[in-house]
């Protein structure tokens, strides 16, 4: 494996991670029930950059999470969510690249994942050209392609992918994956889902939703989901307790467009600045606007603010 090592500012990745941290708690709130979720990303940022590499890593969220859960261990998502990680893939990409491909690449410049499998979706022409230069580059890269709706029409392609890429994750750990860690991994993602989506419920003009925002990534920072799920559960429970404590009505905005994932959370936290709330978001990583976890939303009063962030040249 050759040419596609480089130095690596790591002071710079530390340093915007700082600063978003500083700012989600601007003033001072919520820092008791934050605290087990940015524990969780200092820990997953930190692995990064002392090289403590997962077997298997993650490409963006367009995966069957049971898939990546099985057998104890807990795979390594790269988001793509870095300003600093983007300009180490400068030089490297096409100029139209958009930024969270771009940044992911990034995370790849310094030989991180050489001896990983990286499980990459396909889901647009930027991951199509990132697999390719992964591939180049001589990282283990195994792609596919689930249909983004599981229906009647597409439940055997969905079914081909799934399979295809269950045998890649068996080969790669040299050991099968069992129907019933299947079973009992899918158990422990699905309850970690219901649990974001009462705390989504519970914390609707509650809590601002850059912080919404950075709970629902923190999904992907998580060793232990069960945990998580747990820690979430706790604090929805003492939302439901505040109902006289919701902010005043602002106006929504809901975000389209590119994914915006932690630590580059600037677009989130200018529209709070400007005395705006965020209502929700929907891109290419969520399956549809209703739930998920890559995308939150909620029916939000009349009239509601619409933002776009765009990818390619115009960079979030």
């Amino acid at each position: 494996m050759s040419g596609h090592k480089q130095k690596i500012d790591f002071a710079a990745h530390v340093r915007e991670m700082t600063d978003s941290f500083e700012r989600l708690a601007k003033d001072g709130a919520w820092k008791e029930e934050l605290a087990y979720f940015v524990e969780i990303t200092k820990k997953h940022f930190f692995r990064f950059e002392q090289r403590q590499v997962p077997k298997i890593l993650v490409l963006g969220p367009n995966i069957p999470e049971e898939l990546v859960y099985t057998g104890g261990h807990s795979p390594y998502w790269v988001l793509g969510g870095s300003r600093a990680s983007s300009l180490w893939a400068d030089g490297d990409v096409p100029r139209d690249t958009d930024p969270v491909s771009r940044s992911s690449l990034g995370y790849f410049k310094s030989g991180f994942g050489e001896d990983s499998l990286i499980l990459l979706p396909l889901v647009s022409d930027s991951s199509r050209k990132l697999a390719y230069l992964l591939k180049t580059d001589g990282f283990k890269v195994h792609t596919f392609h689930f249909p983004p709706v599981k229906d009647e029409a597409s439940f055997s392609e969905w079914e081909r992918q799934y399979e295809f890429c269950r045998r890649a994750i068996a080969m790669h750990l040299k050991r099968p994956i069992t129907k019933r860690q299947l079973k009992e991994s899918a158990k422990t993602v699905g309850r970690a889902k219901r649990e974001l989506q009462k705390f989504f419920s519970a914390s609707a003009d509650v809590l601002p939703g850059s912080i919404r925002l950075f709970v629902a990534n923190s999904f992907y920072f998580a060793d232990d989901l069960s945990l998580w799920a747990v820690q979430l559960e706790s604090w929805s429970s003492r939302l439901r307790h505040m109902l006289s404590s919701r902010m005043m009505e602002k106006r929504k905005v809901l975000l389209l467009g590119s994914p915006i994932y932690f630590p580059n959370y600037k677009v989130p936290l200018l529209i709070e600045d400007a005395g705006l709330e965020i209502s929700g978001q929907a891109d290419y990583s969520s399956l549809q606007l209703q739930g998920g976890i890559a995308g939150f939303y909620w029916q939000p009063p009349r009239p509601m603010c619409v933002t776009t962030h765009f990818s390619g040249r115009y960079r979030n």
